[in-house]
């Protein structure tokens, strides 16, 4: 963990130099701020640091499965579904990021991993025809492609359990799969998780890659 750390701190340092040279005074600040942050072995050590990358690559799944099934929805002739595209939404639990700087960080964080992601957004082709909202929404002021910084920015947030209905069901979820798993206690409740979705029987793997880059 403290080599990938390092490596992110490098390519954060890496884009700080590259903004500054391009004459992006405040982003070059910005992303030399979050290489310090990084580099705090209090503020993030490894568990925070693992907690990091879990967080960037479940909001880049969920994103897409969102607009997937939105997509999906709306084919059946849901009457919501049109207006959950144009409303998406994510709430995170607050954990350990507290302050204004924390969360522009994470943001950042956030909509950089999606950008970099391999996988893209699922889209209708009859979409351009139609002139659907989605894309008139998100649609990049310059150029072909979508362009999500609003989501990310603008209705990305972190909220502490008893302020977000949403956030308080994944941490009665987490404790839940905890007490099972590490104390062998909760097993009815935690049966009743996967009656009714689908429970992986492979274990849950994280895999890094020392070549990749983590950030532009």
């Amino acid at each position: 963990m403290k080599d990938f750390k390092a490596q992110e701190v490098a390519a954060l340092e890496h884009a700080s130099e590259q903004a500054r040279q391009d004459g992006k005074t405040k982003m070059a600040e910005q992303y030399a701020n979050m290489a310090i942050w990084h580099k705090n072995a209090k503020k993030m050590h490894y568990q925070h640091f693992i907690k990091l990358i879990m967080l960037r690559n479940l909001i880049t799944l969920c994103f897409r499965q969102v607009v997937g099934v939105s997509i999906l929805l709306e084919r059946l002739g849901e009457d919501t579904a049109h207006a959950n595209l144009l409303n998406i939404e994510f709430k995170i639990d607050r954990d350990f990021v507290r302050g204004r700087e924390p969360e522009l960080y994470w943001k950042e964080l956030l909509r950089t991993a999606f950008i970099n992601s391999s996988d893209g957004v699922p889209l209708l082709d009859e979409w351009e025809q139609t002139g659907h909202p989605f894309l008139t929404k998100y649609r990049q002021a310059e150029g072909p492609g979508l362009d999500f910084a609003d989501v990310f920015k603008d209705h990305c947030s972190f909220y502490d359990s008893h302020d977000a209905f949403e956030v308080q069901m994944a941490d009665i979820t987490a404790i839940i799969i905890n007490r099972f798993r590490n104390r062998g206690a909760a097993e009815r409740p935690y049966r009743e998780l996967w009656r009714v979705y689908p429970k992986s029987n492979k274990p849950i793997q994280l895999m890094l890659n020392p070549a990749a880059r983590q950030l532009p």
